[in-house]
């Protein structure tokens, strides 16, 4: 009973930090429907390199949604509900979806004309590095003609920090292109879950502690709840020296998280 009572103050302290816990996170109710999210990153700029390879650049991490807001059945759908469904998994699974969208144009592609040596068959085949084209022409004017298609080429995306300037802080982008020249990069659509700092959390921990003024060593049990920034923590240590069981208590506020 005595050990009880000694238990009581920090149980208590769980009790509580679990009902605030509960009551703090319930889904919002919106009486209105939500405003969509952003969703296109800004473009910061464009440019050539030596290969004739065009590139987009655009500011990373600038459009978010939080867990909350994903949980309110009114909101407008976005790219995080379609890649949910594509990937048939929750949307609360999601991190980032970042989607690209480009464009690979050509014209007057000189075909070559082949004949198949064993079936005569004519075709038009043109061939290049990122492109293997063919088109069979039909036998007569009640069939169909047939393209045969295949497309290879890389997308390259490289994400790096940079500063504006020397005393700015550093900011993060990405830099998208395609090894085939022909390909233009024309939007980048992202959009980032919001992962906030756990509002809750429960540690049953082993607790040492040593007093260098007094020489003396204890070990024990202890429990320890983080609500935000604040934490409290219980501990039940046995004193060797004495021979001696001592409860205590102790709390503390987060001045500064790194």
């Amino acid at each position: 009973m005595k050990n009880l009572l000694t238990f009581a103050p920090w149980i208590g302290l769980i009790i509580f930090a679990l009902l605030w816990f509960k009551e703090s996170n319930k889904v919002p109710v919106f009486n209105k429907p939500g405003q969509p999210v952003k969703v296109d990153l800004p473009i910061e700029k464009t440019y050539k390199d030596k290969d004739g390879n065009e590139h987009i650049v655009v500011k990373d991490g600038t459009n978010e949604i939080t867990k909350a807001e994903l949980k309110n059945p009114s909101r407008p759908a976005n790219i995080i509900d379609s890649s949910a469904a594509l990937l048939k998994i929750a949307t609360a699974e999601i991190q980032r979806v970042t989607r690209i969208n480009s464009l690979t144009r050509d014209s007057l592609l000189k075909a070559k004309a082949v004949i198949n040596t064993q079936t005569k068959q004519l075709s038009y085949v043109y061939k290049d590095q990122f492109v293997d084209l063919s088109f069979i022409p039909p036998a007569d004017t009640t069939k169909e003609g047939i393209f045969n298609f295949a497309y290879n080429a890389d997308l390259n995306i490289v994400q790096y920090q940079k500063r504006r300037w020397f005393l700015g802080a550093k900011e993060s982008f990405i830099d998208i292109s395609s090894n085939d020249p022909r390909t233009t990069i024309r939007g980048v659509k992202q959009l980032t879950v919001k992962q906030e700092t756990p509002q809750f959390g429960l540690r049953i921990q082993a607790s040492s502690n040593y007093n260098p003024q007094t020489n003396t060593f204890g070990f024990g049990p202890a429990a320890r709840v983080d609500v935000g920034r604040f934490s409290f923590q219980g501990n039940y240590t046995y004193y060797p020296a004495s021979g001696r069981w001592r409860p205590g208590i102790t709390a503390n506020f987060d001045l500064l998280r790194l």
